[in-house]
């Protein structure tokens, strides 16, 4: 599988409420670039 050549350390996970509809991609990397931010303090992020 993909997520097997990944070490744990390096996956993320974005958790969902059961019964959702699965993210696409673009809402996806959408999230985490703003998660990301969120955690370096990008000033202009928000």
């Amino acid at each position: 599988a993909v997520l097997d050549g990944f070490p744990a350390s390096r996956r993320l996970r974005l958790p969902m409420r059961p019964g959702q509809r699965s993210l696409n991609l673009s809402n996806a990397v959408a999230v985490a670039v703003f998660e990301a931010w969120r955690q370096s303090g990008y000033a202009g992020g928000v």
